[in-house]
């Protein structure tokens, strides 16, 4: 027997069916950047949705239209045949008439397997925005009764330092890059001096 089980119904294949033939694709996709030597640097592999495909004979009606209500309300489906499958939805659906089934169709149906995730949850023990404002406004306060100079701008930290600024701002060059760039402009090759 060959079951598909889903929201809108269950199609046993026994008596008034039957199903022909089962097809299960796996693939994958790998990844892979060109290198100068001409080759190529594979480093990861990711699993593609499993596609399943079935095809069979239906002599009722109720059958397929149940089969196409599957379709219609996307539903997620179970099948349990030769192969099994969980969480499956119908990409396709197509029915043939012929004169060897006269009182019934053929059927041809796709599936592909759908991964369900959830979130993940993780807690943070974040202050509020209200205590942050808080803390906010009492190191601004704290700030202001605290302060006593009037000194703007960079505090030096070595008198190399202060000689050097006193130079760059008297002068308004730094000589010692400017004197090291022969090339300003460089795009990666060497410029030729005249």
């Amino acid at each position: 027997m060959y079951y598909l089980i889903g929201d809108s119904g269950t199609v046993i294949f026994n008596k008034t069916g039957t199903v022909t033939g089962e097809s299960a694709t796996m693939s994958s996709k790998v990844s892979s950047n060109p290198i100068e030597g001409g080759g190529n640097i594979t480093d990861h592999a990711t699993l593609d949705p499993i596609k399943f495909d079935i095809s069979g004979l239906v002599t009722s009606d109720a059958q397929y239209k149940t089969l196409e209500v599957m379709w219609r309300n996307r539903d997620l489906l179970t099948y349990r045949g030769t192969e099994a499958f969980d969480n499956l939805l119908i990409t396709s659906l197509k029915r043939d008439r012929s004169l060897d089934n006269a009182e019934g169709f053929g059927f041809q149906a796709s599936f592909q397997q759908i991964t369900i995730t959830s979130a993940a949850f993780v807690n943070i023990k974040a202050p509020t925005m209200s205590q942050q404002d808080a803390a906010t406004k009492k190191a601004a306060s704290a700030a202001k009764a605290t302060k006593k100079t009037t000194q703007n701008g960079l505090i030096p930290t070595s008198s190399e330092y202060v000689s050097y600024v006193a130079n760059f701002n008297k002068t308004n060059v730094n000589t010692t890059v400017a004197a090291g760039r022969t090339n300003p402009s460089y795009a990666g090759y060497k410029k030729a001096v005249m």
